[in-house]
């Protein structure tokens, strides 16, 4: 079944241009903050690349229709990363390979978060429970801000910019 962005798991088109809004220019110039026909890549290829990201998570997602409205969040953040990166790649391979892009930086990102998000829908899948003491909790991802948290349900959670104060003022981290 291709991808419907926005629902389910499937991130939105404007997702996606969170993390790469470069690409997201017309031929004006203007950043559109989405994709579009007027964008390079097009709403309908970064629509196309989404897919392709999907079956890098199949493995451990399994069919994204069956897949448990828990891990929608972290999944459709992981699908957007890695739809963000090969866009990349497939757009302006040039300044990939000369590393005046943000591809490598995607792409550890998207394998750390892919690593953990598939631990945990194993071990929720194999009957542990999200924060239980099994588990580490999902990620939960704000492209906007450019920060990332891993969340546990009804337990409130330091941001990725709240540990680092915690650190540089020299708490002690629970």
């Amino acid at each position: 079944m291709p991808p419907v962005p926005g629902t389910g798991p499937w991130p939105t088109l404007e997702m996606v241009a969170a993390v790469i809004s470069v690409r997201t220019k017309d031929s004006m110039g203007n950043e559109l903050d989405t994709f579009t026909s007027e964008t390079q890549p097009t709403d309908v290829q970064v629509t196309e690349l989404m897919n392709a990201a999907a079956l890098d998570l199949f493995p451990c997602t399994g069919v994204l229709e069956d897949l448990e409205t828990l891990f929608y969040e972290p999944v459709s953040a992981l699908i957007a990363l890695y739809t963000a990166a090969m866009a990349e790649l497939s757009r302006k391979p040039e300044q990939v390979q000369s590393d005046r892009s943000a591809y490598d930086e995607l792409m550890a990102l998207y394998n750390a978060g892919r690593e953990k998000v598939c631990s945990v829908i194993e071990e929720v899948r194999g009957g542990g429970e999200v924060g239980g003491p099994n588990t580490i909790g999902l990620p939960r991802y704000q492209f906007g801000d450019y920060d990332w948290r891993w969340m546990s349900p009804g337990i409130r959670t330091r941001t990725t910019l709240e540990w680092l104060a915690a650190i540089q003022a020299g708490e002690t981290l629970d």
